[in-house]
């Protein structure tokens, strides 16, 4: 019910002093309502230059039905990697499952919004605490970053619907910046919705792919507060980027992630143009990438994986061998929205090739690992979570100017 849903707080907590490289244990609870269990932590390695090496896992689009193998292999290889980066649709809230409900849903075609038949708030109470709880022993020990995407906006379940306060309290990506605290503040960035950080020798970069730029796609279908008000995260990107610059004799690599994809097959015109959404994200930040050299943008929203050539205003930099991408001048682009979800795997519809497509993938669920190996090289694998097999893989190299970047 109303009150006890709105009794319930998320709490947040910075700690200082913390030393590079070390092992953390510790518990959370009070002695009223008791403690965890004991948890851990290491903290990142102390930046000693641009030759360390590091993996991390990348995905999006993330939720609670389709997911069971995905989960089964992130968990058991957490140890493997360093951190986790979960690029928006965090748990796919406008999802059901027969756990919960067994009258199942009804999809309007307006909006294609989620009505829920069962009573309650599924918004947060079932769906998001259930899978909360599914990622607790990755993100209780592993540092467990995050992107806003679409399913973030607003809550459509039916009691938010009935009563302006839920609706009100939980529109406007209110959920997504109650629950998680990214380091906004301690990157320049105004709001929570994008920010960056460092780790080793790579420079990351979370955008905001929903409000708050030219062309943004509406994710706003209630009455409800409209969404957006976040700040220029266009004009926060580059001033970020040009210190990231600056700063790759220390860390070479800039990276730079979001929900929404620029390019894939999906959403393009038949000549290969970003269409739609993507096109208005194209215009908002394809230009910085190129003038500030970023090496990389992986995004979800697609549930599918594609990889693409280096690209630039539509034009790829062909390669001849597709397993090594020998000094592109160009950003490379990776949509990895195949974690696993309620809307099973994209619907291409015959969209035909296009020239800067590398690799599709629309059968599989898995996720993406990133092995930073050196200053000069990053290896990509898509991981199918079935199987554990690697789908795909590709060598991205880069030697650096001798005379460093302008």
């Amino acid at each position: 019910n109303s009150s006890s849903y709105f009794a319930t707080f998320d709490h947040h907590v910075h700690l200082t002093g913390l030393t590079a490289a070390t092992t953390y244990y510790y518990q959370v609870g009070d002695p009223s309502t008791g403690f965890s269990q004991e948890f851990n932590f290491q903290t990142a390695p102390a930046n000693v230059g641009a030759e360390m090496s590091f993996k991390i896992m990348v995905y999006g689009d993330l939720g609670i039905v389709n997911s069971d193998p995905t989960f089964k292999r992130l968990k058991a290889n957490r140890d493997t990697v360093d951190l986790f980066w979960h690029l928006g649709d965090i748990s796919l809230y406008l999802e059901t499952n027969s756990k919960w409900s067994s009258s199942g849903e009804e999809l309007l075609g307006v909006h294609s919004v989620y009505i829920w038949r069962r009573r309650g708030l599924l918004y947060e109470q079932a769906i998001y605490n259930d899978w909360m709880k599914e990622l607790e022993s990755i993100a209780a020990q592993k540092a467990y970053m995050v992107s806003p995407g679409n399913h973030e906006a607003e809550c459509h379940s039916v009691p938010c619907q009935v009563s302006s306060e839920k609706l009100n309290k939980l529109g406007n990506f209110a959920a997504f910046n109650s629950r998680w605290r990214m380091p906004f503040k301690q990157s320049g960035s105004s709001s929570n919705m994008f920010y960056s950080f460092n780790f080793a020798n790579v420079h990351f970069i979370s955008i905001n792919t929903e409000t708050d730029f030219e062309g943004a796609a509406s994710d706003h279908y209630t009455l409800g507060p409209a969404v957006g008000g976040f700040g220029d995260w266009v004009k926060w990107l580059e001033a970020d980027l040009i210190q990231a610059t600056k700063d790759r004799h220390l860390r070479p690599w800039i990276i730079v992630g979001g929900h929404r994809p620029v390019y894939t097959l999906i959403t393009c015109d038949k000549d290969g143009m970003p269409s739609s959404d993507a096109r208005a994200l194209q215009k908002a930040m394809e230009d910085l990438f190129e003038k500030y050299q970023v090496d990389l943008y992986v995004s979800g929203h697609q549930h599918s994986y594609e990889r693409q050539l280096p690209v630039f205003r539509g034009v790829p930099e062909l390669q001849q061998n597709l397993s090594i991408y020998a000094n592109p001048t160009h950003t490379t682009h990776i949509v990895a929205g195949m974690a696993g979800n309620v809307e099973a795997h994209a619907d291409y519809g015959g969209s035909p090739h296009q020239v800067w497509n590398a690799v599709k993938d629309d059968s599989h669920y898995g996720f993406g690992r990133l092995s930073v190996i050196n200053s000069t090289d990053l290896f990509w694998e898509f991981i199918g979570s079935d199987s554990g097999d690697v789908l795909d893989a590709f060598t991205l190299h880069r030697e650096r100017p001798v005379d460093g970047y302008s």
